[in-house]
């Protein structure tokens, strides 16, 4: 490897660190509980098979095995419980390095890219070596973007940066191939191990064939073969067989039904979250856990106006470029097909996350390439562009920061976003486990306002504000929000909290019976109210669990702590 290329890949280790460092000491937040701290899965290698047969040992809980299957992350979890023990600062410590490694596959991906295309595709007159900076700060915009801080910081992200990993080595494994005559069926092999690889890590990957075509659409490569249909056949062959043994291991391919009331209102709703990535792309500003919606055709229209608008200029950009073969193609192309898993085309519990955002945000990278290739003496597009990094990479510090306890982060959420049932849930039941009583009551109550009609995410609202009213010693308040969550759900877990108010108002006697006429139901998962609620007063979208959990939209299919929801997309 050149000096430079260390230079530069050493460049990039320490941003990621800057950005990232701070947070290795955070505690288990989020997912992270179920998936990680108490998933007894991951606890021994003594059948690591275990992991790609059986999708239930994902979590603590069994209920993300029928939504999600990614047995290369869990594996990778137990790995790193047996080198560094269960702490979360060993998990996040794999999560930077790894994050670390994809910002320096992508590197030399953007250097293969320039050097590759012929002049005149590329409108430039010199191979990527004579403009380190342009490869250099497109990678650099990646590694410290904003939107991948939830992936990174996020211990559960691992399988975003899994699927980046082996989706970018697939990508260096196919292009070396196509350059050398010599070993290039070991380097196509290589490729389509990665490839697969990838798909185990999360089903994101799907898309490299896709992306694989519009490489060769998009990139005239002097002296290279037209690859053809069959150059593409065993990618797809690929993606076919883990798609058969997805559905043989999970039961089917969907998360949810359709977002909305018809099929006009879910293709809105389509627009409106692929209008939602471009804008994190370009402005990362408000990042929070869940994003809420309303309905398209109602009080969601002025931003469906504007998702249309801002699809219909992206579209005629993407044709313009492709019809003159400009190199722009590529990056433009890249986003649109990264997101198409993500798209709702088959329903997922999210109309829009920014986890989701992992490989699409490579595309971005091209175009930062390409526009900086094409002006090889300008100084000042380089400096602007490096004061855009360094501007980047300040909004990931202060956004680590929002991760630092299950408080900050819900309290960020509330407050960006108070229109979201999940976000104000959680943030109560994150007061009360701080203490802070008088917060909790605020945000259950606001909760109960955003869900006048869904009894079963009012019940999980109803139990927080009875637990900070308890504390405060408004016993009477707590009992009547505790009989009231019992008519909505008579699980033992109300039972047991109303008993014990009781007791504490010396009324053994009452107490007594109430728990004895409780049915032999178990509390939640870490006391965690049930799935499956919506605002479906308002209309609002909640994009975690969509029309789901009653608290964070988490990672990939779970259930989380108390008030926590999952997001299994």
């Amino acid at each position: 490897m050149k000096r430079g290329s260390v230079a530069a890949c050493a460049a990039l280790a320490a941003a990621v660190a800057v950005c990232g460092l701070r947070a290795l000491p955070y505690p288990f937040v989020y997912d992270d509980v179920t998936h990680v701290a108490d998933n007894p899965h991951i606890r021994t290698l003594a059948r690591p098979l275990r992991f790609f047969l059986d999708p239930s040992t994902v979590a603590v809980t069994p209920t993300p095995a029928t939504e999600i299957y990614r047995p290369l992350a869990t594996l990778s979890h137990a790995l790193t419980f047996a080198v560094f023990g269960p702490g979360p600062h060993g998990f996040r410590l794999v999560n930077l390095l790894l994050h670390a490694v994809n910002a320096m596959l992508l590197l030399f991906l953007v250097r293969a890219m320039l050097s590759t295309a012929s002049p005149e595709n590329a409108g430039i007159a010199a191979p990527a070596d004579a403009f380190p900076w342009a490869a250099f700060l497109a990678a650099a915009a990646w590694a410290v973007h904003p939107v991948n801080v939830e992936s990174v910081t996020w211990i559960v992200g691992r399988s975003n940066i899994l699927c980046g990993l082996f989706f970018l080595a697939a990508l260096l494994c196919r292009t070396r191939g196509e350059k050398e005559a010599m070993g290039r069926g070991w380097w196509r092999a290589a490729a389509l191990a990665a490839f697969a690889l990838a798909l185990l890590a999360k089903e994101q990957a799907i898309v490299l064939p896709l992306i694989l075509v519009a490489c060769d659409a998009t990139l005239a490569i002097p002296g290279r073969r037209r690859t053809g249909g069959r150059g593409y056949a065993a990618f797809f062959k690929v993606a076919g067989c883990y798609l058969i043994l997805r559905l043989l291991l999970v039961g089917r391919m969907t998360q949810r039904g359709g977002w909305g009331g018809g099929v006009g209102e879910h293709l809105a709703f389509q627009l409106i979250g692929f209008a939602t990535y471009l804008r994190l792309l370009v402005l990362p500003f408000g990042l929070r856990l869940d994003y809420v919606f309303y309905p398209p055709f109602g009080k969601g229209a002025g931003w469906f106006i504007l998702s249309a608008a801002a699809g219909a200029l992206y579209l005629v950009l993407l044709l313009r470029a492709l019809r003159r073969r400009s190199p722009y193609a590529l990056g433009l192309s890249w986003i649109p097909i990264a997101l198409l898993p993500v798209l709702n085309i088959l329903p997922i519990k999210a109309v829009a996350n920014e986890r989701f955002l992992y490989l699409p945000a490579m595309g971005l990278s091209f175009l930062i390439a390409w526009l900086l290739a094409q002006r090889p003496g300008g100084g000042r597009a380089r400096l602007a562009a490096s004061a855009a990094v360094v501007c980047l990479g300040l909004l990931s510090a202060r956004r680590v920061g929002d991760w630092k306890s299950e408080f900050t982060l819900w309290r960020d959420s509330a407050q960006k976003e108070p229109r979201s049932f999940i976000a104000q849930v959680n943030y109560g039941k994150a007061c009360n486990d701080e203490g802070r009583s008088g917060l909790a009551v605020e945000a259950a109550t606001a909760a109960l306002r955003l869900t006048p009609t869904c009894e079963e995410a009012r019940g999980a609202a109803l139990h927080i504000r009875a637990v900070a009213l308890m504390r405060m010693g408004r016993a009477r308040e707590a009992e009547r929000d505790l009989r009231r969550a019992l008519e909505i759900d008579d699980a033992l877990y109300l039972r047991a909290a109303l008993a014990h108010l009781l007791a504490a108002e010396g009324r053994g006697i009452e107490a007594a019976e109430g728990l004895q006429d409780a049915a032999p139901r178990p509390a939640p998962p870490h006391g965690r109210p049930p799935r499956g609620m919506a605002d479906r007063e308002s209309g609002a979208s909640e994009s975690g669990p969509g029309m789901g959990p009653p608290y964070p939209p988490p990672p990939e299919g779970t259930a989380t702590r108390s008030p926590r929801g999952a997001a299994s997309s």
